[in-house]
């Protein structure tokens, strides 16, 4: 005896292009998950770049620091040989140049493990090093905000997988519907029966059912309930992206912004500190101010450049997570 029997749906009342539908809001969510998910690696694989070539720089400033330290000391002794200064001069010059050492030997250390945090984000076994000129001293010229924030409402990952969200909920409360509706389904079958080889006796048969689901014991209701619940749940969740992306549009846009003034003054602030030191290092060479007066310029000189060195590195994040927020390069959002 052999037997074969098939039966397909001819009319569901919308069941199949409901769940079709639904199937395809999850794909959109899934690539929009995805998307954003890369941009965030790329958010946290730049910021370790940058902590790199940031810590890259540190450390070369903090070895201009002990070569001034080193002259400083040099001269003062050179001074005291001439009887020219105290004593005390010599003692805070060294004092400084061995706070100079320390402050290297820590800006040493912290490159290190920035290379090695950047090794562990690409993957690599050891320290990954970056190059401190990488660091942006201008941002690029972006879009107004205003234009942005149509991008962020349209095209923001998480707003388009929040979007997608919704559609799927939707298309499910719609098929949980169609479980009221009735079903057409055709069902067919071949079968063979004998008692020798080849079978002698076949017969087959065709049929159409109409199915009317009259009571499920409430199934129906409970598979509804929950799709309209979840519904106003994803419509809430997209509302919420939506307001989140233009928060964050606006955050890092602002970020940029005010990071780029920063950078500016910096290096003004780096300009200023170098005239000044300049000046006190003639005029402690005319013996007409004090060793803590050129400590301190010195010393204002270092913070100016850590400061600038900082706020360039405050920039290329800034520019990065413009970037993870609106899931597009800088260079898309270009005018």
């Amino acid at each position: 005896v052999a037997a074969a029997q098939g039966n397909y749906e001819l009319f569901s009342f919308g069941r199949r292009f409901a769940n079709r539908r639904a199937a395809g809001a999850r794909l959109d969510a899934s690539i929009a998950d995805q998307r954003q998910q890369e941009f965030q690696v790329v958010l946290q694989t730049t910021q370790r770049y940058f902590d790199v070539a940031g810590a890259v720089e540190l450390v070369r400033v903090a070895e201009q620091r002990v070569e001034r330290a080193q002259a400083q000391l040099d001269f003062a002794r050179i001074r005291l040989d001439l009887e020219a200064v105290p004593r005390s001069d010599v003692l805070r010059a060294e004092i400084e140049l061995g706070n100079a050492e320390i402050a290297l030997l820590d800006a040493e250390v912290n490159r290190t493990t920035a290379a090695l945090n950047l090794g562990r984000q690409v993957g690599m076994e050891g320290e990954v090093w970056a190059n401190g000129e990488a660091l942006p001293i201008v941002a690029p010229e972006l879009a107004p905000l205003d234009s942005l924030l149509p991008i962020a409402r349209r095209a923001a990952p998480n707003v388009v997988s929040a979007e997608a969200g919704v559609r799927d909920w939707s298309s499910q409360k719609l098929a949980a519907w169609t479980r009221y509706a009735p079903s057409l389904r055709v069902n067919g079958g071949y079968d063979w029966f004998a008692f020798d080889f080849p079978p002698s006796q076949r017969s087959w048969n065709l049929r159409m059912t109409l199915s009317v689901p009259l009571f499920d014991g409430f199934a129906r209701e409970g598979i509804l309930a929950r799709a309209q619940v979840q519904e106003r749940l994803a419509r809430a969740q997209y509302r919420d992206a939506l307001l989140e992306a233009r928060v964050a549009v606006e955050d890092a846009y602002r970020r940029i912004e005010a990071a780029q003034r920063r950078v500016a003054i910096a290096r003004r602030g780096v300009d200023l500190a170098e005239e000044d030191l300049a000046v006190q290092e003639e005029r402690y060479q005319l013996g007409v101010t004090t060793i803590l007066d050129l400590q301190t310029s010195q010393i204002a000189l270092t913070d100016a450049e850590n400061a600038w060195i900082v706020e360039r590195r405050n920039l290329g994040t800034a520019l990065a997570q413009l970037e993870a927020v609106l899931g597009r390069t800088v260079q898309d959002l270009t005018q």
